[in-house]
């Protein structure tokens, strides 16, 4: 395809042709075909008008008529063929706005960084090569950071060849299509039927990174969401949203959009599944030895169902309280996965994200997510203390299965780091896309931190290994966070921070790499009785006092010292926290 006029002759995609292409010619000739499907349209009242008058019968009559079928087929079948092809124009045409949006992001950052691009897109670094350090290593850093440069711009270049490549290939398959005489074959009864029928064939299909069923890295999401136009972006959400629910990259706003329409349909399945199996149940004989592994699978089954059932049930009642967003919602598990918001993750200036651990389930986050209000509330009041009126969301991440305490025989246990490991990796996926999401689509990332509770902070531990865009961490009641020094985390330095409270001994397990009370780099902070170094940070003078918290569960209990901490972190003012005053947190008076 070639948008300015004429073909490609087979050739491949180059930089050097992409960059020329433009969408208005394609949006011409959907004009001009548009007039061409309304003139033939209107053809359907004057062939009416030719129909054999009541009078007329006879072998003549019969010809006339059987003549006059043909040619109404063969309008029928023009009709269907241009009317897909004006609606694959204008698909075209938007598809080819969305490759010159791309060029220009590309050649605009190579542009602002002093790298050129080459007609087959080669990326050059002009500024690099002029450069002279006066030592090695200043010159190996430097060497690095632009690297970095010049490989976000090839990968910029690459996800315009992948659009350009994608809007060809739509648009070549259909134009086949019409003139290979596919379309015929739609057989429809109408000239309206047939130029209906024509229109849908000629909506372009769309394909997510990967496919329908391949997640794709949060990069590749991130760049394919914003390359669609809005209207594509509709139709995705209207028409798929399971592609979008959980893929780690995509505005969050659409994400919650998508599984709290998921969800009423997934509640359905559900409950179809239950009656199947209770009916197929009822036909089984318990004492027949023939029926015995069956009815083990289907009881296995029905309890996860159940499980699943009361899990969405637990949703639904959770997405009707005031700024709550479903940001990822999964039941291909054993069990139901969630990931629940409190404000707005597109926008808040402030992000923090909540990993919970051991016997953690979909139908009891409602808890955590009365915890994350009161903690986004708690921070606000922070940011207010320094006179900010920034905004804040607070994540209740459940995007793994966590151990329970009927797993400790299994690959699920809490005793094993598995579950954390794989969990880790979804939950860094996540952590990218909160970033990825908004600078992809050319915003601001937020300031975000993570939370990790018991298990939860050996997955968050694991998840920070990686490069992940994590600002600050904050653990807490931890047997471990998978590393043994703090600067193993793939966070600014100083930015680690710990609570312990007293008679909990999950902290105290060290299972998972060094006991973090002790970790070196770990700021440690206190979760006794204490009074706010300035009770207005808690709006009311009388708040001022904090409540201590013991025992492993209750950190993020409401006015404690525990939440106070962690509400100056994720204000992005650890300055703030109340530093542990003593080596051993069993000391706590």
């Amino acid at each position: 395809m070639n948008p300015d006029g004429g073909g490609d002759g087979g050739s491949a995609l180059t930089w050097d042709r992409v960059r020329t292409w433009r969408s208005a010619p394609l949006e011409t000739a959907g004009n001009d075909l548009r007039s061409g499907a309304d003139g033939l349209l209107r053809l359907a009242d004057e062939l009416a008008a030719m129909g054999t008058p009541a009078q007329w019968s006879g072998d003549a009559a019969q010809a006339a008529g059987k003549k006059r079928q043909v040619l109404t087929d063969l309008l029928e079948d023009v009709v269907t063929e241009v009317s897909a092809a004006r609606r694959a124009m204008y698909e075209s045409s938007d598809g080819v706005r969305t490759v010159e949006q791309a060029v220009r992001i590309a050649e605009g950052f190579a542009t602002s960084m002093g790298l050129s691009i080459s007609a087959d897109g080669v990326v050059t670094d002009i500024v690099g090569a002029s450069m002279v350090l006066p030592s090695q290593a200043e010159a190996a850093a430097v060497r690095s950071a632009r690297q970095q440069l010049v490989d976000e711009c090839v990968y910029l270049i690459g996800q315009a060849l992948t659009k350009a490549q994608a809007a060809d290939a739509d648009l070549t398959g259909l134009l086949s299509a019409i003139t290979s005489g596919k379309l015929a074959a739609l057989d429809a009864f109408t000239l309206d039927a047939a130029a209906k029928d024509g229109d849908a064939y000629g909506a372009l299909h769309l394909q997510p990174p990967g496919g329908p069923d391949g997640k794709g890295d949060t990069g590749q999401n991130a760049a394919w969401w914003n390359a669609l136009n809005p209207q594509e972006k509709d139709r995705v959400l209207a028409e798929y949203p399971e592609w979008i629910g959980n893929r780690d990259g995509v505005d969050f706003t659409y994400r919650d959009k998508a599984n709290q329409a998921l969800l009423p349909k997934y509640k359905a399945d559900v409950q179809a599944r239950i009656d199947a199996i209770e009916a197929e149940g009822a036909s089984l004989r318990p004492n027949d030895p023939a029926d015995a592994t069956r009815i083990q699978q289907l009881s296995d089954e029905y309890h996860q169902l159940q499980d699943k059932k009361a899990s969405l049930d637990t949703l639904e009642q959770t997405m009707k309280k005031p700024d709550r967003h479903l940001l990822g919602l999964d039941l291909s598990h054993t069990r139901a996965q969630a990931v629940i918001s409190v404000g707005d993750v597109s926008t808040a200036d402030h992000v923090a994200v909540f990993t919970p651990g051991l016997t953690s389930t979909v139908q009891g986050i409602d808890g955590y997510d009365t915890n994350m209000a009161d903690l986004r509330d708690r921070t606000a009041s922070t940011l207010r203390h320094h006179y900010s009126t920034d905004s804040v969301a607070t994540v209740t991440w459940l995007g793994y299965q966590a151990p329970q305490l009927d797993t400790v025989l299994t690959d699920n246990s809490v005793a094993s780091s598995n579950a954390a490991q794989s969990g880790g990796r979804d939950l860094s996926e996540f952590y990218r896309g909160v970033d990825a999401s908004r600078t992809a689509a050319g915003g601001t990332a937020p300031d975000l931190t993570a939370l990790g509770h018991s298990y939860g902070s050996t997955t968050t531990g694991y998840a920070l290994r990686e490069n992940t865009g994590v600002d600050r961490a904050a653990f807490f009641g931890s047997p471990g966070i998978s590393v043994d020094r703090a600067d193993q985390l793939h966070i600014p330095s100083g930015t680690a921070f710990y609570e312990e409270a007293r008679f909990d001994p999950v902290a105290d397990l060290s299972r998972f790499g060094t006991d973090p009370s002790s970790m070196y780099g770990m700021n440690q902070m206190w979760t006794g009785t204490a009074t706010a170094p300035d009770g207005a940070s808690l709006g009311e003078v009388k708040d001022a006092h904090l409540d201590p918290v013991t025992g492993h569960t209750s950190y993020l209990q409401d006015q404690s010292t525990s939440q106070y901490n962690l509400a100056a972190v994720v204000a992005g003012h650890p300055e703030d926290a109340i530093p542990n005053p003593e080596p051993d947190p069993f000391l706590h008076q």
